[in-house]
């Protein structure tokens, strides 16, 4: 049962504002993304933002915050059909650094820990569970590529 709540894969496209400061990057964004497991699949969107202060010339790292809306759906493991269980929604927040290394196109890490409530699940056909609710409350590690598609000609060095 533990292997079935294991996080498989989190996907994200995010767009944003970002306000480059002789120290530091302030970058706002939105986004959507999915969730895909053994046993379910979920669509999510998030509003972040991230203060990250320059550690070199392209380097950067700070602090950032994400609420994250989910909204998972059973889709059946090897026992269960898609129809056996309902999976409630979710909203939370997710605190964690990023590392940032590159300038307009950059790569970025960052660790997180997802604080959710636990959802609900609701059981048919004849299935039961063992408990109501489950937690998807973890330390995550992402990593990605970004782009700034604009930079002002007056900004920072």
């Amino acid at each position: 049962p533990g292997d079935l709540l294991t996080l498989r894969a989190l996907d994200s496209l995010k767009i944003g504002v970002g306000i480059e400061l002789p120290r530091t990057y302030l970058d706002v964004t939105v986004g959507t993304g999915g969730i895909l497991n053994k046993a379910f699949v979920g669509q999510m969107g998030l509003v972040d933002a991230a203060l990250r202060f320059r550690l070199g010339k392209v380097v950067t790292l700070g602090p950032h915050l994400s609420v994250v809306s989910v909204r998972p759906k059973w889709v059946g493991d090897r026992f269960s059909k898609v129809d056996d269980v309902t999976i409630g929604q979710g909203t939370c927040f997710m605190p964690g650094v990023a590392l940032t290394a590159g300038k307009t196109r950059f790569f970025t890490v960052s660790l997180n820990y997802l604080r959710m409530p636990p959802l609900s699940l609701t059981t048919h056909n004849g299935w039961g569970v063992s408990q109501p609710h489950f937690d998807m409350s973890g330390f995550m590690f992402q990593m990605g590529v970004g782009l700034r598609f604009f930079r002002s000609e007056t900004g920072p060095k």
